[in-house]
């Protein structure tokens, strides 16, 4: 094993000739259609020093990506489509009227995605001066929400493919990078 200070991963070694046998290497691309400013930027940079946590829709969505690189499409696209949900549902939460009630807001946590999203999601959009997301992206999310629902109560789904779960997870970053970026 090589040390850490090394900029190398973790490595398995054979013990007689000293040959590396495996080397743990991960490569990770981040893409940004706009850079970030310098203000989302020195955010960012607080957030880490704070230790503050992603939200769990951040993660999942993560997820998501780790495991289609893996190849393992079927849970890439179940953290995507959990992840897409968890979203919206948080950002109809953040809408609701503080007054509302527990069971109220317990109600919308548990009704149907699909009135959630159609319905109650651009308005929260607009409600909190987000940004709407684009139709196409919203079909991508009702076609991914229907491969999830198909994989999970079926056990399998329709079209699963490299090309299709990439296009879902594209639609899921554009869903949340574009309400975190104007937030």
């Amino acid at each position: 094993r090589l040390s850490i200070e090394t900029g190398w991963g973790s490595t398995l070694k054979q013990t007689a000739t000293g040959r590396r046998l495996w080397i743990r290497s991960k490569t990770i691309f981040v893409s940004f259609d706009d850079p970030m400013t310098p203000r989302q930027w020195s955010a960012a940079g607080s957030a880490l020093l704070a230790g503050e946590i992603p939200p769990v829709f951040v993660d999942l969505l993560f997820d998501a990506e780790e495991h289609f690189e893996r190849g393992d499409l079927r849970r890439a696209l179940v953290d995507a489509a959990v992840a897409a949900e968890t979203f919206m549902r948080t950002i109809v939460q953040r809408a609701l009227p503080s007054g509302l009630g527990v069971r109220a807001r317990d109600f919308f946590d548990k009704a149907n995605i699909r009135p959630v999203m159609t319905k109650l999601f651009p308005e929260a959009l607009a409600q909190l001066q987000l940004a709407p997301v684009g139709k196409s992206d919203l079909n991508l999310i009702h076609e991914l929400l229907n491969a999830r629902n198909d994989l999970v109560h079926i056990g399998e789904t329709k079209d699963m493919s490299d090309t299709n779960c990439r296009k879902y997870l594209d639609a899921v970053h554009a869903l949340l990078s574009s309400q975190i970026g104007s937030q």
